[in-house]
């Protein structure tokens, strides 16, 4: 018999034999499991990092939108107030016109007058 079985008769010895048979099988049934978590792991992991990229472009087309909208609120914002100058300017050319139709005839005689006239 071989050393440390020698203690075991017959019947000790198979009972031992059958404990390491369970043994062998609960470590290599554990491995299976092991494996599986492993897997079911990198799975969530795959779809975790899926649903992380996919909130990520959602989240910037979402940004883009918006961009878009306040770009296109402010270009109509400036758009109207260039108008609002423009019309402002135009009032103020207007009323230079004016002023300058109504005096003009005074203003030519008094630089004619001034011109003719003999010093002192």
């Amino acid at each position: 018999m071989r050393k440390g079985f020698a203690r075991f008769s017959g019947k000790e010895s198979e009972g031992m034999g059958s404990v390491i048979r369970q043994v062998l099988e609960l470590d290599a049934e554990a491995c299976r499991k092991l494996e599986e978590a492993k897997r079911r792991r990198d799975e969530e992991i795959a779809r975790t990092d899926e649903k992380a990229e996919k909130i990520r472009r959602e989240l910037l087309e979402q940004c883009e939108r918006r961009i878009r909208k306040v770009r296109e609120q402010e270009t109509d914002f400036c758009r109207e107030q260039l108008d609002i100058l423009a019309a402002d300017e135009q009032q103020a050319l207007q009323r230079l016109e004016e002023e300058f139709a109504a005096g003009r005839e005074q203003w030519l005689s008094d630089i004619v007058a001034q011109v003719t006239e003999k010093p002192c």
